[in-house]
């Protein structure tokens, strides 16, 4: 099976690293102030693929008056990059796709995650012009705490489940080892370029969250909430690394 760091690790190398916004009004084809990215310039994403670089637990996020689910990734930067890499690279397949990816560090309670891109199938009874990407521009830029907070619908959506029927829900947690995602085209991008902002050098950032509309936002309604930890954060533990390296 295909590992996430070395299938895509040259394209990681390559992202594109300045912050300087004046020199990206100045220059447009300088690639270190934006990296494009085109149908054969990412690796293809294989069906399933595996990485021990990350592991991922499930939580709740109680509010006043409601309940969601809550999910926290734990990776280095150097991983969430090549995971926001291959979220695009899966976009960026034309037709309805699942692409897998197997998380097999030991610590984690979530065994896989599904870029999924069935809704674009033309069997549901949805109107109007179909499209799909041919191409994705990625500038860097620095990441906040909430950093989708003021981005408008489509957001991403992440359904913590099971892998074989789909059917686990809230309060089935013994059976849900899968996060699905990400709704829409647009709202999966979103996610990849939190990954990818995530993963700059010079990125101060340890915690990044991403809420559902009772919290400070980030997420779709119908989402789990999401929170990414890295290194230096509160809740890193160097000792979930003794056995599968961390990337």
């Amino acid at each position: 099976m295909h590992d996430l760091l070395k299938l895509y690790s040259r394209a990681a190398a390559r992202l594109a690293s300045s912050t300087d916004t004046p020199a990206w009004e100045d220059d447009d084809d300088a690639p270190r102030y934006r990296s494009i990215f085109r149908r054969g310039n990412l690796p293809s994403p294989p069906a399933e693929l595996s990485t021990n670089g990350m592991y991922i637990r499930r939580g709740t996020h109680t509010y006043p008056s409601l309940a969601v689910d809550s999910v926290h990734l734990f990776a280095t930067p150097g991983v969430y990059r090549c995971l926001g890499l291959w979220i695009v690279a899966c976009l960026l397949e034309p037709g309805c796709n699942e692409f897998w990816l197997q998380v097999t560090h030991a610590g984690s309670e979530v065994r896989h995650i599904c870029v999924d891109t069935r809704y674009r199938s033309l069997d549901d009874e949805g109107e109007g012009l179909h499209t799909q990407p041919h191409a994705a521009v990625y500038y860097p830029g620095v990441v906040g705490a909430f950093p989708l907070a003021d981005q408008p619908p489509p957001l991403p959506s992440l359904r913590l489940t099971d892998r074989a029927q789909r059917v686990a829900g809230f309060g089935d947690d013994d059976d849900r080892d899968t996060i699905q995602g990400f709704g829409s085209d647009i709202g999966a991008w979103r996610f990849a370029e939190v990954l990818l902002n995530l993963s700059q050098p010079w990125s101060k950032r340890v915690e990044v969250n991403l809420e559902g509309p009772s919290g400070f936002g980030g997420a779709a309604p119908d989402s789990a909430e999401v929170r990414f930890w890295l290194p230096g954060s509160d809740g890193w533990n160097p000792d979930e690394w003794a056995e599968s390296p961390a990337g």
